[in-house]
């Protein structure tokens, strides 16, 4: 159910920002489908909306996972399911639109620097490549990631994960070459 309501919603949001902001560049428009998908924003919009209260598990294991924004993409899985694809649209849209500013999310600075680092390799025809230096173990407690520029450290970064130890190095890198 999840992986459905996963793939109704992202339809449901690249038509709403399709049709809604028909000026922004079709990189704009991913970006944003990408931040009100993400699994951070769903779990905010589940908790906005109490899905937790419904949500059969130990409490310790709401905190810091992916249940609940899970549990969201399920629902909005089910509501498909139940009442087809145009009143799916509409409740999915009115639940995210009450509890999220779409517009500010659009209008805002894109975070993911690992995305915004890759691009720039694109258009700069460079290699970006990411190495995990270190992971987690008895001594160590957070992962730790190099960028590399054809084949030139430009960032080390570190995170509770991989993927956030990664974003912390296309920081750095990227603040190294707006320096230069």
């Amino acid at each position: 159910m999840e992986y459905l309501g996963d793939a109704i919603l992202g339809a449901i949001i690249a038509d709403y920002l399709y049709h809604q902001q028909p000026g922004i560049q079709e990189g704009k428009l991913t970006s944003t489908r990408s931040k009100l998908v993400s699994r951070e924003a769903l779990n905010k919009l589940a908790l906005s909306i109490q899905l937790e209260q419904h949500v059969i598990c130990g409490a310790n294991l709401l905190e810091g996972t992916s249940i609940l924004g899970n549990a969201m993409e399920a629902l909005f899985g089910a509501i498909y399911l139940d009442l087809g694809y145009e009143k799916a649209k509409t409740i999915s849209l009115k639940i995210i639109q009450q509890h999220q500013k779409i517009e500010t999310i659009i209008e805002g600075e894109d975070h993911n620097f690992k995305s915004r680092l890759l691009e720039w390799g694109q258009k700069n025809k460079k290699e970006v490549k990411f190495v995990l230096i270190e992971s987690p173990n008895d001594n160590i407690q957070t992962f730790q990631s190099q960028v590399m520029i054809d084949n030139k450290s430009f960032g080390v970064g570190e995170g509770a994960n991989k993927k956030k130890s990664e974003q912390m190095a296309a920081k750095k890198a990227l603040s190294r070459l707006n320096r230069s």
